[in-house]
């Protein structure tokens, strides 16, 4: 049986949702498939130049449903939670590593203020190689001397078996992961504020939330000291913003990133995410939700994590998303993930492929206009702007979309540095 959602209350949201992009898209397509005018011998020209025109409006529909969403929904209601930490409870904060290169004492010296000891562990799991093995023990040996000995934890891999998800997986079956009820995840370069992690374990014992076994914090970057840093965060700052409560607040769940978040062990065990996948975020959630439960984002809950500094470390990162968001792909077919989280994993994928289709359209254009002595196919002219005849299909699919595009960021402005920040963000992004 098909299933809209992972929580059933939640389906009718999630129908509203999908249909309301599908007519928007219905809306940007057939108005502009019933004004082409195809040329002799330019059918096939034509179907590729609507091909990409209709895979771009899908995200184009997207957004837009996405952002009107804004207005009508409550993005900042928080889970509940129980008035004190169970003491019955337990957790890990599994931290993977690899070749940390500087500064991973005083990262985890920070994490871990307020946010280790009593039923709190924290495991440093390495996948180093052997020449750091004595630098790491001597961070955890300088951890001790400032936090509970008995909490802490070190053990390296030797046996370096699919990255991160490996290390979490040997972890949990064979050193001893699983006796816990929860783990956090902790990436090196996140910092996580004192009582986080007890504040996540009260949402998780809360019985409202029964059917949620991957609790998301929500992010922002930090040390933003370069150009190109800040303008990531500026845009992390519109998503988180606007785009990821927007979201989770209509269809009740939302995607994991692969760290800053509480997880339910036996769960997670329970769905068991391949470990030989490159993006073991997508599946975290898709896992879960196969078996019927949520992964939901902890609106009330912050941690901060490094900027890349610059487009060669971004570029490098992306690289490896792209390539794991392509392979997800794959869980479209199966039906027995939620359509809304089938959802998610397309517009994941669909983000790095849209560059693509994009300049792929874009050349047809101009192939269009150069290689043919009348053009392979046209529009009425039937508007008139000035000196300038146009159609005007497409004058306003082109305004809705630029629309769209442009003016969200202003939707979430807070002050005047905010329009200020923004609109720097969109001149730089858009335009150089």
């Amino acid at each position: 049986m098909i299933r809209l959602s992972a929580n059933p209350k939640y389906e009718k949201r999630v129908l509203i949702y999908l249909a309301s992009i599908a007519f928007v898209w219905c809306l940007l397509v057939i108005p502009v498939i019933f004004q082409m005018r195809i040329h002799p011998g330019g059918a096939l020209f034509a179907i590729l130049w609507l091909l990409g025109y209709s895979w771009l409006s899908v995200t184009t529909s997207y957004a837009f449903t996405t952002y009107l969403g804004y207005f009508f929904v409550n993005q900042d209601k928080s889970l509940p939670e129980l008035d004190r930490t169970p003491i019955d409870k337990t957790v890990a904060i599994a931290c993977p590593v690899r070749n940390e290169e500087v500064g991973l004492y005083e990262r985890l010296s920070y994490s871990l203020n307020g946010n280790v000891g009593g039923v709190i562990d924290f495991w440093l799991l390495s996948d180093s190689d052997e020449s750091e093995e004595p630098r790491e023990r001597d961070v955890v040996r300088r951890l001790r001397e400032n936090f509970p000995a008995a909490n802490l934890y070190y053990r390296r891999r030797t046996v370096h078996k699919h990255f991160k998800p490996g290390n979490l997986a040997e972890w949990l079956f064979l050193r001893g992961g699983k006796h816990y009820d929860y783990f956090f995840i902790l990436d090196a370069d996140s910092l996580v504020k004192p009582g986080t992690i007890d504040k996540l374990l009260r949402k998780a014992e809360h019985p409202a939330n029964w059917d949620i076994w991957h609790f998301q914090c929500k992010t922002a970057l930090m040390h933003d000291f370069t150009h190109y840093a800040h303008l990531q965060k500026i845009a992390l700052d519109i998503y988180e913003r606007l785009v990821f409560p927007t979201v989770y607040a209509i269809c009740g769940q939302w995607i994991s990133y692969g760290h800053s978040n509480l997880v339910n062990t036996r769960g997670f065990m329970l769905a068991m995410p391949p470990t030989d996948e490159l993006s073991h975020d997508v599946w975290d959630a898709a896992a879960l939700d196969r078996v019927g439960y949520r992964s939901v984002v902890v609106t009330d809950v912050m941690v901060y994590e490094e900027a890349p500094a610059n487009s060669f470390i971004a570029h490098k990162r992306d690289k490896r998303w792209t390539q794991g968001s392509l392979s997800a792909l794959k869980l479209l077919g199966d039906n027995r993930v939620s359509v809304i989280q089938r959802f998610f994993v397309f517009q994941g994928a669909a983000q790095f492929i849209n560059n693509v289709v994009f300049l792929f359209w874009l050349l047809l254009q101009f192939w269009n206009m150069v290689s043919w002595d009348y053009g392979a196919l046209d529009f009425p002219l039937n508007f008139t702007l000035g000196p300038f005849l146009m159609n005007q299909t497409l004058l306003l699919t082109t305004l809705f979309s630029m629309v769209t595009f442009l003016a969200h960021p202003f939707l979430v402005a807070k002050s005047a540095k905010d329009v200020r920040d923004y609109f720097g963000l969109l001149l730089y992004s858009n335009l150089i």
